[in-house]
């Protein structure tokens, strides 16, 4: 009898966390580009930033062409929770705090209102 309960224990524990990672996906240091984001929900959305669009180093989400590369970028520090960009609305643009959120298959950036884009996805 204990045997059999020692080895329900250690089935339990080997199988316990089978098919999930708890580890977040490293969040490298990221430049957004001007111009439109396809959020998760299909929506397009203008956004633009102030600072020099960075070289190497940085994973660039969108595209920037040569005349947007001077200042036009919003650049997220490696590993930064939120940061601040400047989205195109009705009345003009507006800056929003998103968020960055990681898991083991996706990172996302994350508007104020939950809708957001996936910039980077795990592969099988």
């Amino acid at each position: 009898m204990r045997l059999r309960i020692v080895g329900i224990a250690l089935f339990a524990l080997l199988f316990s966390g089978c098919g999930v990672d708890s580890k977040a996906l490293p969040q490298p240091a990221m430049a957004i580009a001007p111009g439109y984001i396809k959020l998760d929900s299909g929506k397009l959305i203008q956004v633009i930033g102030y600072e020099r669009c960075p070289g190497a180093g940085y994973a660039l989400i969108g595209r920037a062409d040569a005349s947007n590369r001077d200042r036009n970028c919003t650049v997220v520090a490696k590993d930064a929770p939120s940061f601040e960009i400047s989205v195109g609305t009705i009345g003009g643009m507006m800056v929003e705090r998103w968020s960055v959120v990681a898991d083991s298959r996706s990172i996302r950036l994350v508007r104020p209102d939950g809708d957001g884009a996936t910039v980077f996805k795990a592969t099988d």
